[in-house]
């Protein structure tokens, strides 16, 4: 929760625009709502949803606790639910993010069947080519089918890497319109003053560039 709120307050804040939110809230109470519609009153939409989606075995789950498994897996359902009612520019994000700058950028030049997101292709490990963390659509009829046939490659296995492996495997076979965001957009751990958004990856939410950005936030809520 904590997490959610200084997303919320430092995309308010810092993000240069202020656009419709819709939050997949997993196992919350709805009496924190209101708060959190305080923090950020572009919050349209809290959708509740619980945590039980999916039974992973242990042993695949690369030392992720199944809850976490669960709460990585609400939100794919959510995108298409998104995509298929028409919203013609999306983007899903990650709240182990705190917003440094203005990102107004990241809806410029998303047209109809346009993918942006932080690509890395020399990357080894397939999972780790596209990080998903911030991914903007520009919704159209070849970015749900795009879609859709990720979530059908995922089938029943729904571990740590599958989703960002199948974004990459069916991005190579489809080839929609790529726009690489770069680490500016979505810096995972490695905290430049320069990017605008700052991902914390596991092990380093004691780094102290990103303790003490996330502090000044979480201070700025409670």
């Amino acid at each position: 929760m904590d997490h959610l709120k200084v997303f919320l307050h430092s995309l308010y804040l810092n993000g240069g625009g202020h656009w419709p939110i819709v939050l997949d809230l997993i196992d919350g109470d709805k009496s924190i709502d209101a708060k959190l519609k305080a923090i950020n009153p572009d919050i349209l939409i809290i959708n509740h949803v619980t945590s039980e989606i999916i039974d992973v075995p242990e042993k695949e789950r690369d030392d992720i606790p199944l809850y976490n498994l669960n709460v990585m897996w609400s939100r794919p359902l959510g995108i298409v639910k998104m995509l298929k009612q028409g919203y013609g520019k999306l983007l899903t994000m990650d709240t182990d993010i705190i917003i440094r700058g203005d990102i107004s950028k990241l809806w410029e030049d998303l047209k109809p069947g346009t993918i942006k997101w932080h690509y890395r292709p020399d990357k080894k490990k397939v999972g780790t080519k596209v990080q998903g963390g911030v991914i903007a659509f520009g919704n159209s009829p070849e970015i749900r089918q795009y879609y859709n046939k990720v979530i059908e490659r995922c089938q029943q296995n729904k571990g740590p890497f599958v989703m960002q492996e199948s974004l990459y495997y069916v991005y190579m076979e489809m080839k929609p319109r790529l726009i690489d965001i770069g680490r500016k957009y979505n810096d995972d751990g490695v905290f430049e003053k320069s990017s605008r958004i700052w991902h914390c990856k596991h092990g380093h939410y004691e780094d102290k560039p990103w303790k003490k950005e996330y502090e000044k936030y979480l201070m700025g809520v409670k």
